[in-house]
């Protein structure tokens, strides 16, 4: 797909890339459930899973207003590693910025 086909609310997304890294696409708990440990357990199973895969790092996208979600990820050593503004669209609901947030995977077993 060439650069002029991609949908302006898109763009800015593809520049959130962590190359060599195992991307996680999307990642939601319904708010009953949050606090738990559940988000925490499926981060670590996306690391073992870019393990398997012989990737040294898994990356993914947070929204800088979803600030539970960043806090979590911050907690499980994702570091901020670039940052583009939101387009506005009538299903985005946040604006600010989206932000590419990376975990380096060190040598630890994952329980």
């Amino acid at each position: 797909m060439s650069d002029d086909a991609v949908d302006p609310v898109l763009a800015p997304y593809r520049t959130l890339e962590e190359p060599g890294s195992d991307y996680i696409c999307c990642m939601a708990m319904f708010p009953r459930y949050r606090g738990r440990g559940a988000g925490r357990h499926l981060l670590r199973l996306a690391e073992e899973h870019a393990r398997q895969l012989g990737m040294d790092k898994v990356s993914l996208i947070v929204f800088e207003q979803n600030t539970g979600a960043k806090a979590l990820y911050e907690r499980e050593g994702f570091v901020e590693k670039m940052r583009v503004p939101v387009v506005s669209h009538p299903l985005i609901h946040h604006d600010g910025d989206a932000l590419l947030m990376v975990k380096e995977l060190g040598d630890e077993y994952l329980a």
